[in-house]
């Protein structure tokens, strides 16, 4: 069964293409829809062999190929259109269902379509349209039923033109968009050469619809009395099921010969009043926008929330499916592309990255060897510094201990009875001095002396005392072997007595300190002699 046409909101101008198949030609139009005002764009015809509806679907392609010459006349080049197959190739019934929901009447049309169709309906397309009627109990219901093999030959044709097909209705129920607003019981009747359809349309619902193929009139012979036949034929059918309802009048439209002489034949053979289809798309001076009555209808009708649409549910859902197919193509190659960029970009950043880490290499190897030349460098400089400080620290770098020795004995008063018992320079300068002598006043006089020379200072007295005890008790002078404190020892005696004699009274301690340091600044030399610092 096919579905119902969806609702579509129209806020800004919309254009609609429609196409349409009729006995002998195939007529595009294209319509723009802005508000209330509506006016065709453009519009193309192509003829069309009768033969062609005869073999359907063998003759596809000419129908093909009439439908793309006709776009292509009105140089229209949508590629979504809405047709609708011709009233007499689809059967067309009314049924009166009870009020139930959609679904439960989808079911109740399936079931009540097999009392009217004269086929399986396994090889049909159903559409219905629900004719809602406050005044009756039960719900008026318009059901359509044609062919599958038709529906799919018509279909295929389009597919072959390179359109898709969103709407597939019938001719009448198109012509029942063109009738005025409140009209009652009014006939629409559209005639080419060959062919004529006809709907009775009341309050913008179908009432009644017929469509029938014109005999050929013998040259000679009116055709206006044919079509009046025709016509009276099918009005008279309307009223017979319709009885209390007569048709108001007729509205015509088509292609020329439909001319103002057959209307006034209808008029009078009829005795109904017979007009030409009027309005704001067909204007008076505009006789050629008539033969396009039923393709505007249909882009009209295509604008109904629940129009009937015989597009079979198993081929939307077929379109479905490829659109979501070739959705899924295009993700897919969307997804391909993005990873071979993907993996183009991470390769060019791996090269990039594998670059910088070269350079990265090389600048970490030099920086690792200038800390190592650095740590050596430093490792140096504090040896450097250590052993400076070490040298210019001690007593000995500007002034040799022989200079301490000569200066030191040249400050012991003559014939003192002194006797030095050891003497010790360590590294900051400063001497220690022990030693015996006869009288306390030798062992003044050495300090005396040795403040008064320029290369000492801080001179003092540490110790002064009386040697009591035996001999082993006294301080013995250092030998070579004696043990020795921080700095220079100097285990030689110092003065004209190599030995401490045993008549000696007195031991004494003497402290001083070197100004070597001193020395170096103000003779300004680098090596200054004892003599000079001196001086």
């Amino acid at each position: 069964m096919a579905k119902s046409t969806p609702s579509r909101q129209h806020r800004h101008p919309t254009r609609i293409t429609a196409v349409y198949a009729g006995f002998n030609a195939v007529r595009a139009v294209e319509i723009e829809i802005n508000g209330e005002t509506t006016r065709i764009l453009k519009r193309g015809t192509a003829p069309l062999s009768a033969d062609v509806w005869d073999s359907m679907p063998d003759t596809r392609e000419a129908l093909s190929l009439a439908i793309k010459s006709a776009l292509s006349a009105g140089g229209i080049t949508s590629s979504r259109v809405v047709t609708a197959l011709p009233r007499r190739l689809v059967t067309l019934k009314f049924a009166h269902l009870p009020h139930a929901e959609p679904e439960m009447i989808r079911g109740m049309v399936q079931f009540e379509a097999q009392q009217y169709i004269p086929f399986p309906l396994e090889e049909v397309v159903l559409g219905y349209q629900i004719l809602p009627d406050d005044s009756e109990d039960l719900t008026t219901v318009l059901i359509a039923a044609a062919r599958r093999t038709l529906v799919e030959g018509v279909l295929s044709a389009f597919d072959k033109a390179g359109l898709e097909v969103t709407l597939l209705s019938v001719s009448s129920m198109a012509l029942v968009q063109l009738a005025p607003p409140g009209a009652l019981s009014l006939a629409l009747l559209e005639v080419e050469p060959g062919e004529m359809d006809l709907a009775v349309v009341s309050d913008g619902k179908l009432q009644f619809a017929r469509a029938v193929a014109l005999p050929e009139i013998p040259e000679g012979q009116p055709h206006d009395q044919a079509l009046a036949a025709e016509v009276a034929r099918s009005l008279s059918a309307y009223q017979y099921e319709y009885r209390t309802r007569t048709v108001s009048a007729i509205r015509m439209a088509g292609v020329n010969p439909v001319s103002s002489d057959v209307e006034q034949g209808l008029q009078q053979l009829l005795e109904l009043p017979v007009s030409a289809l009027n309005g704001q798309l067909f204007p008076g001076a505009d006789t050629q926008a008539r033969a396009f009555a039923t393709p505007i209808g249909i882009a009209l009708e295509s604008l109904l929330p629940d129009g009937i649409n015989l597009i079979p549910e198993t081929r939307a859902e077929k379109r479905e499916a490829i659109r979501r197919k070739a959705n899924m193509s295009a993700l897919s190659v969307l997804v391909a592309a993005l990873v071979f960029f993907s993996i183009g970009f991470i390769n060019s950043q791996l090269r990039a990255n594998k670059v910088e880490h070269a350079k990265a290499v090389r600048w970490n190897n030099s920086l690792s060897a200038a800390q190592s030349r650095i740590k050596v460098t430093r490792e140096e400089s504090d040896q450097t510094q250590k052993l400076w400080q070490t040298i210019s620290g001690g007593s000995v770098k500007s002034v040799q201990a022989v200079d301490i020795l000569k200066e030191l004995s040249d400050s012991i008063p003559t014939k003192s009875g002194i006797y030095m018992t050891q003497m010790v320079v360590e590294h900051a300068g400063a001497i220690t001095m022990h030693g015996n002598t006869l009288t306390e006043t030798a062992a003044t006089d050495l300090v005396t002396a040795l403040q008064k020379n320029k290369l000492f200072y801080d001179v003092r007295l540490g110790y002064l005392g009386d040697i009591t005890g035996d001999k082993e008790d006294r301080i013995a002078p250092i030998s070579s072997a004696a043990p020795r404190r921080k700095g220079i020892g100097l285990p030689a005696p110092v003065g004209d007595i190599s030995e401490p004699r045993p008549d000696t009274n007195m031991s004494f301690v003497i402290t001083c300190r070197v100004r070597t340091a001193e020395a170096l600044v103000d003779s300004g030399k680098a090596n200054p002699t004892a003599q000079e610092v001196r001086k």
